[in-house]
Order: structure tokens, then C-alpha cells, then sequence
């Protein structure tokens, strides 16, 4: 019978830093995608996407301090776009045929 193989302390840590980048990648992914839902529900349906916006940014923050830098900037972004998209179509301040 073998032994188990265990790992360098460094190989650990840096296993654990790449789960935590792909964690990030997924959350700022999430946020991104709910950044468009929110623009489709007002503009689909008659209802706000004021929460999608708003989870759509805390995922955006988690995965930035996951250490996805790119995707939680970009979901960060794309969320603050996409309510005030909300809060101006749902106040039909900008009226759509």
C-alpha cells in the first residue's frame, strides 16, 4: 500500500489562490449577467430590476475581493449602468414605443 501523497505547503497556497481567482471569475460572470436581466425585466415587463442591479453588484464587489479584478470591475460597472437604465425607463422618464 502507497502512502498518500501530500503536497508542498507553496503548492497548497497557491491551489487556494487559483480557487479563489475562478470563485471571482464566476461571481463577476453572475453579476454581469445579472446586470442584462435587469435591463430585460424593465424593458420586457412591467416591473423594476432594482434587485438584480443591486445583487448583481455585491457580486461584483465579492469577486473583486476574490481576486477577479477584471470580471468584478466589469460586473461593478455594468450594474450601476443597468440601474440607472432601471430607475429612468421605470420612471418612463424616457418613454420606448
Amino acid at each position: 500500500m502507497e502512502p498518500p501523497i501530500q503536497e508542498s505547503p507553496a503548492g497548497n497556497a497557491a491551489r487556494q489562490i487559483e480557487l479563489r481567482r475562478r470563485a471571482g471569475r464566476l461571481l463577476g460572470a453572475l453579476g454581469i449577467l445579472l446586470a442584462i436581466l435587469a435591463v430585460l425585466v424593465v424593458l420586457l415587463t412591467s416591473g423594476l430590476g432594482l434587485v438584480e442591479g443591486l445583487v448583481g453588484v455585491v457580486f461584483g464587489v465579492a469577486g473583486y475581493m476574490l481576486g477577479s479584478r477584471f470580471f468584478g470591475n466589469a460586473a461593478v460597472v455594468s450594474c450601476l449602468v443597468a440601474l440607472f437604465i432601471v430607475l429612468v425607463l421605470g420612471q418612463d422618464i424616457l418613454l420606448l414605443p
